[in-house]
């Protein structure tokens, strides 16, 4: 029964996941199915560790034949456990990590509520709401309301909940009211699974005071403290400042650099990392070279030191032709870019369309004219890849 068991368990998760993948009305079992199979799994795995310890450590203390090897597996599965639980050296994966935003935590029910007149189609499934909005969307009564402020990634999961044209003009609709003021746009956030406001970048005394006002005294609390963590400031010493180094002038309150001390206030976003180590930088760019000029400072960087080895000598052509742009094919980017792309119409549009009539409907708007580069704009590509001087 012991060894019986774990394989009716093991076999029965196996057939509802199969179920789940290729019939529509079983994938909610499957769900279930995963989260109670990963709970049993550590269950067993915390068994069957306790249970091996047991016998070695029992073997060893009784000295019976072999107990050198019990102490070796013992002590092979107490270290590996420990390296497993500490992860030592190991990186949390990019899409875990929330770089550039402070946190603090916030109770869903206290978050302002957008509601318009509305209702769910239920699901010939069964399927319930996606996960991602189970906290923040509130349906009853003909309404539907959603606290806090809804996301891109929230919007797309309720659209795909119902391939439905009426719950999908709804959803865009709750979506489009359901936003923080313009001043907080794309900053002000609630990670709904870590049940925290944030805000990226740091709060002015204004923006706490908008802040405060927006979210009413209840969470006054939080406001001061996402505030005060917004504005808190990281040094650290820089031991080579580059020499054409300059930080952009709508960002001194930002960033600062005091002799070899670089200091920001707020969190830093990855997107203001890579930019302070290029952008900011202001390297000087090489220019394309012909195939002689090539040669030509091939030669005088040999002649300056050693010969390039081989390896060396390809690098130095790769990256040398990856500078290289004809200039016909810079204009037909150029022209291809000015293309005009029809535009989709939002489902709001489309059902509109549906309810003034219309039945065969046009996902695209009729596309803009076209913007090409005119002869004498050509011709001035051509110069310039002509022109060394000009680069």
């Amino acid at each position: 029964m012991k060894r019986t068991l774990p394989l009716l368990i093991t076999a029965l998760s196996g057939f509802i996941l199969i179920a789940a993948f290729f019939v529509p009305f079983a994938q909610s079992w499957g769900e279930q199915a995963a989260i109670w199979f990963d709970i049993l799994a550590s269950i067993a795995f915390v068994l069957g560790g306790g249970n091996l310890i047991t016998q070695h450590l029992k073997k060893i203390s009784d000295g019976q034949k072999g107990w050198g090897y019990s102490a070796i597996i013992a002590s092979s599965f107490l270290v590996t456990l420990f390296i497993g639980m500490i992860k030592w050296g190991a990186q949390p994966a990019g899409n875990t990590e929330f770089f550039g935003e402070v946190f603090v935590t916030c109770p869903v029910d206290l978050l302002p509520e957008t509601t318009i007149p509305g209702d769910v189609p239920p699901r010939g499934d069964g399927t319930d709401l996606p996960l991602s909005v189970r906290r923040q969307l509130i349906r009853g009564n003909g309404q539907l309301a959603f606290r806090g402020w809804m996301t891109r990634s929230q919007l797309h999961d309720l659209i795909e909940y119902q391939d439905d044209l009426a719950w999908r003009a709804l959803v865009e609709e709750l979506h489009a009211q359901a936003q923080p003021p313009d001043v907080f746009k794309g900053r002000l956030q609630y990670r709904s699974d870590q049940g925290a406001l944030s805000i990226n970048g740091p709060l002015t005394e204004a923006e706490e005071n908008q802040l405060l006002e927006l979210l009413g005294d209840d969470l006054q609390k939080q406001v001061k403290e996402l505030a005060k963590r917004s504005r808190e400031t990281v040094s650290v010493e820089v031991t080579r400042v580059p020499p054409r180094f300059s930080i952009p002038e709508e960002l001194h309150d930002v960033v600062t650099l005091q002799g070899s001390t670089l200091s920001i206030r707020g969190p830093m976003s990855i997107p203001l990392r890579d930019e302070i180590a290029t952008e900011w930088v202001n390297p000087r760019r090489l220019r394309s070279l012909s195939h002689a000029e090539r040669q030509a400072l091939r030669q005088q960087i040999e002649l300056a030191g050693q010969p390039l080895t081989a390896d060396q000598a390809k690098v130095f052509e790769d990256e040398m032709r990856l500078l290289e742009t004809s200039a016909e094919i810079l204009i037909l980017a150029i022209n291809s870019a000015g293309t005009g792309e029809a535009e989709s119409k939002t489902w709001r549009e489309l059902y509109a369309e549906f309810q003034a009539g219309q039945r065969f409907l046009e996902e695209k708007k009729p596309a803009p004219e076209s913007l090409v580069l005119n002869s004498q704009q050509e011709e001035l590509v051509r110069q310039f890849a002509a022109d060394g001087s000009m680069t």
